[in-house]
């Protein structure tokens, strides 16, 4: 099974995934991707204007997608 790594991203920081995650195919990366960026930024959310960002990469460092979720709160008038 390959292996593919996740690194998280914010405004400031990339923090690199040095164990990587065995999955069958990067569908599954994709995923997988999705699961864990939603789950972090449930954890970093504050309550001001953030991106997050989730960049899945193999084990040769080649970049296969990035996800992307930028949070938001626009006050009513």
């Amino acid at each position: 099974m390959p292996r593919y790594f996740f690194d998280f991203a914010d405004a400031n920081d990339v923090y690199p995934d040095d164990q990587g995650t065995d999955l069958p195919d990067v569908e599954a990366a994709k995923v997988e991707a999705a699961k864990a960026l939603a789950a972090i930024v449930k954890d970093k959310a504050d309550g001001s204007d953030r991106s997050f960002a989730m960049i899945v990469r193999t084990e040769t460092g080649e970049v296969l997608l990035h996800a992307r979720i930028k949070f938001e709160i626009e006050m009513a008038h």
